[in-house]
């Protein structure tokens, strides 16, 4: 069990994992993950040098909270389906969803977890992903494949569709699939100006 806090302490949640690791760990370059770090104004705790985020990608049901749930918040920051978990009170990123839990997906930001203890606890980073969008020169670094990422994702959400096991997603009510509390949509021009500290325009 990796147990995991916000910075202030209002939410806890752990993952349950085990060996054989059911998730993956890799590093993702995007430039929504690197907008999301701005949003929450945590680009400097959650980004490395170079505009990745050390993320883990896992079965919704292996994440539980102790305590927290109604500290909560999340956003979407594109007309896309993702939704991003946050502290409403640190701005601590939580974890990455699809907007209902009938899509179990589920990427936990490792920001929380002390990045000594990552490799540990979770396995090394797989690789990289989305690397044209980040920062400096990545182009030694290890590429994880986006198609062979997605198929295991698809498969995973198929999975748990015929378990039954979407259902078990604390980010969602288990009756209705909806989100525990409503997603924020951030307007074009709050997205464009995220944009520009993405890529380093300063406003006009």
């Amino acid at each position: 069990m990796v147990n995991l806090a916000c910075e202030c302490n209002a939410i806890a949640w752990s993952i349950d994992e085990r060996i054989p690791r059911a998730g993956i760990r890799y590093v993702c370059h995007c430039d929504d993950c690197q907008a999301f770090a701005h949003f929450i104004r945590r680009a400097n705790r959650v980004l490395d040098a170079n505009g990745g985020t050390d993320a883990y990608q896992l079965p919704a049901s292996r994440l539980m909270f102790s305590r927290g749930l109604d500290n909560l918040s999340c956003v979407r920051m594109t007309n896309r389906r993702l939704i991003r978990w946050y502290c409403s009170h640190c701005n601590t990123p939580v974890a990455n969803t699809y907007d209902t839990s009938k899509l179990s997906f589920l990427s936990v930001p490792l920001c929380a977890l002390p990045a000594e203890r990552r490799d540990e606890a979770l396995g090394p980073s797989s690789g990289h992903v989305w690397t044209k969008f980040g920062h400096g020169d990545l182009s030694r670094v290890k590429q994880v494949s986006i198609p062979a990422m997605l198929w295991r994702m698809a498969s995973r959400i198929a999975a748990a569709r015929m378990s039954g096991d979407y259902l078990n997603n604390p980010f969602f009510d288990p009756v209705t699939c909806k989100p525990i509390c409503m997603p924020r949509h951030l307007t074009f021009a709050e997205r464009s100006e995220l944009d520009r500290k993405v890529h380093g325009v300063a406003s006009a």
